[in-house]
């Protein structure tokens, strides 16, 4: 029996991945891509990632703590001053991903088993549970061990161990949070789907390339563009920090000299 706690079924949640669909007749292995990416999913990943990646992987940096400290909106200025060029490069990478994953179906998975895999993943169940597990992700272990990386003045990587340490915490809260209906709904499916065991014997492929896709680089360009956003913000915003600093010492001094007078 598949229950909802065993690694095949956090397996299944595991898929939520994203890049815009194109408008075009797709076969059983492109609509089982699309079915797990999404327009909406492509949206909801991204949106995670810029809060719960970029903004408290700002927070690593203990220099970077204390000026929002010292000048609040720091964060939130270069989040939404990269935001683009952030985007642009999330829609790349998922681009190699959904390229990526549907070679390896293609490889892996007959036509008659993707097509299942296509039909499940599109239903409003298993979308609702995609949906939930984005919501729920975590990253705290990956979060961690990039705060060690830094530390130690390493580059900053990815391993598998911590992104399936995140997938089994996204997964705890996902469950928590559906409905005890869809959780039972969705593993009574996947133990009936006759599509599933070739789906499963590919999670370690599936795995590989989401550590591959974790530690994707900035393209030279995306990589100028981003640290020339965030610097032109920084400037202007620090400014206008000193500036309004400078304004009220200035006041608090006139004030004083007026209450001084007045004596």
């Amino acid at each position: 029996m598949l229950t909802m706690r065993t690694p095949v079924f956090i397996a299944a949640l595991a898929l939520a991945t994203a890049t815009p669909v194109f408008a075009q007749e797709a076969d059983s292995w492109q609509r089982f891509v699309d079915a797990i990416a999404s327009d909406a999913i492509s949206q909801r990943v991204y949106e995670r990632d810029m809060q719960a990646g970029f903004m408290a992987g700002l927070s690593i940096d203990t220099e970077m703590v204390e000026n929002e400290a010292e000048c609040p909106g720091l964060f939130t200025g270069i989040r939404d001053a990269v935001g683009p060029v952030m985007r642009a490069s999330h829609d790349l990478d998922y681009g190699w991903y959904r390229q990526e994953l549907e070679a390896l179906f293609r490889r892996e998975l007959s036509e008659a088993e993707a097509a299942g895999a296509a039909d499940f993943y599109s239903t409003d169940l298993a979308q609702r549970v995609l949906m939930t597990f984005i919501a729920q992700s975590s990253t705290d272990n990956v979060l961690k061990e990039a705060a060690a990386d830094y530390a130690d003045d390493k580059e900053i990587t990815t391993s598998k161990d911590a992104l399936d340490a995140d997938k089994r915490e996204s997964a705890k809260r996902m469950l928590k949070a559906l409905s005890p209906r869809d959780t039972a709904d969705f593993a009574n499916a996947l133990s009936k789907a006759k599509w599933f065991p070739a789906f499963n014997r590919i999670r370690p492929q599936i795995q590989a390339l989401q550590v591959k896709l974790a530690n994707r680089d900035f393209t030279p360009e995306h990589g100028k563009a981003i640290e020339e956003a965030s610097f032109a913000f920084a400037t202007a915003h620090f400014e206008k920090c000193e500036a309004n600093a400078l304004k009220a010492e200035t006041e608090a001094e006139a004030k004083a000299a007026s209450a001084a007078d007045g004596d």
